[in-house]
């Protein structure tokens, strides 16, 4: 969002706010609070409500008793608290939700569409959401291959004759094929 000081005669600032500020541990002890997930820092932590972090496009004067109004919403959809619950408030990871950390807590499309909002802050949630993209498309390049695989071996097991049935160690090696359909497949010959 753009702010410009009301009234614009008396100030010409304009300021675009970049993201939700971070707070410290500090605020814990300075409310007496207990620390972890009941504390104050998590609560604006999770609400965007420590304050935030703002680029000056427009140099000017703001002094006591002047209002500041939004003049602009590029991304209506992205607010403070969304950003902020995303990237520092996904509960489903329990150590770096209570650390503080970042872990994205919405779909990986829309991770791609945060990390490319051309006003987001580097320092504390572009970089940290970018390094987090990159992990989340690793892992599901990793889980593409593991899928292929389970596949295939679960196509070879369920149907042996569909092709070319390998050598006898990896038929062996199949825990779906009963020593009956071995010994139906290769004329084995069994007592019973």
């Amino acid at each position: 969002d753009v702010f410009e000081v009301e009234g614009g005669g008396s100030s010409s600032l304009k300021l675009e706010v970049t993201s939700p500020r971070l707070p410290c541990s500090y605020v814990d002890r300075a409310h007496g609070s207990p620390f972890g997930t009941q504390g104050v820092k998590r609560h604006t932590m999770d609400e965007a409500a420590a304050g935030w972090l703002c680029r000056v496009l427009k140099e000017g004067e703001l002094v006591d008793g002047m209002k500041l109004v939004r003049t602009a919403q590029p991304h209506p959809e992205w607010t403070l608290t969304r950003c902020a619950t995303a990237l520092y408030g996904n509960k489903a990871n329990r150590f770096k939700y209570m650390s503080g950390k970042p872990s994205w807590g919405e779909t990986i499309e829309t991770l791609r569409e945060f990390v490319e909002l051309p006003q987001l802050g580097e320092n504390e949630w572009g970089n940290p959401a970018w390094e987090l993209l990159e992990q989340m498309e690793q892992d599901a390049a990793d889980d593409e291959v593991e899928e292929k695989a389970a596949f295939e071996a679960e196509s070879w097991c369920t149907n042996p004759l569909s092709g070319d049935i390998g050598d006898m160690a990896s038929v062996g090696a199949c825990a779906c094929l009963s020593p009956v359909l071995l010994g139906l497949l290769f004329n084995w010959n069994f007592a019973f």
